[in-house]
């Protein structure tokens, strides 16, 4: 297969990425050549190899392969070539989400293979688990919610622990605001939570009510915030956070960015 560049047309992306599906469904675990794919992300293949050892697990979502055996990364012999496979997964989170139009590509290419049902359940479990992953990262979930997600994508018999209460009684900002005698508004504690780095706005693709792409906008909090309450899944959608606050902690915060 060819290189793939951040100069690689659209057609050439969607070429390779089909080539690596036909590779799938032959039942190859990793079809992904790490040389091929790295270039569309990262400028340097050392800080590449970093990021995929620090955010991926080997054996599950690449291996190495060296003199035509899998080998660990602690087993690769010094001065000896050795290439890096991914797996399916792997190349969506890795490289695909990093750039929005490389992603579209791949969403139509591998996300339809998955609806049409081609894709057996390991594989739809698969890239599930890495889905949930990259949203509790990104989006900050606290631990309640975690299980929730896992619940969700793990529906197999696989016992998990079941959920506990957060040990500070968890409200919404609305709420607390009426609790604690304030006349300021939702939209104005947002405002000021904004601006003192507590909350972030988020985005993330949506459809309208005709079908059409939307972006759709979220509040999540940020570590900073974390202090003074947590993120929950949001019941609209499971991409969203909804944040709640502890209550023996809101009239410090409202102190704090008042």
């Amino acid at each position: 297969m060819i290189q793939l560049t951040k100069q690689s047309s659209n057609n050439e992306i969607q070429l390779y990425f089909e080539k690596v599906r036909a590779l799938r469904l032959s039942k190859d675990e990793f079809p992904v050549n790490f040389d091929e794919v790295w270039p569309l992300v990262y400028d340097r293949k050392d800080h590449a190899i970093r990021e995929l050892k620090k955010n991926n697990i080997e054996g599950i979502d690449y291996h190495f392969l060296q003199n035509g055996e899998v080998l660990g990364s602690n087993m690769l012999k010094n001065g000896i070539k050795y290439d890096a496979y991914l797996s399916v997964a792997c190349l969506e989170y890795f490289i695909a989400r990093k750039i929005r139009s490389v992603f579209e590509i791949y969403r139509q290419v591998f996300h339809q293979v998955m609806n049409n049902g081609i894709l057996s359940e390991v594989d739809k479990t698969d890239m599930r688990l890495k889905e949930a992953t990259w949203l509790i990262n990104a989006l900050r979930y606290n631990d309640s919610s975690r299980l929730k997600l896992a619940h969700d994508v793990i529906k197999s018999g696989i016992p998990l622990p079941e959920y506990s209460e957060s040990q500070d009684q968890l409200l919404s900002a609305t709420e607390l605001l009426k609790r604690n005698g304030t006349d300021m508004s939702t939209v104005k504690f947002n405002m000021m939570m904004l601006k003192h780095g507590y909350l972030v706005e988020l985005e993330r693709e949506g459809r309208g009510k005709d079908k059409k792409k939307i972006i759709k906008r979220f509040k999540s909090l940020t570590e900073k915030g974390l202090e003074f309450g947590e993120n929950l899944v949001s019941p609209a959608n499971p991409r969203e956070t909804q944040p709640m606050y502890h209550v023996s902690k809101f009239p410090q915060l409202l102190n704090t960015i008042c």
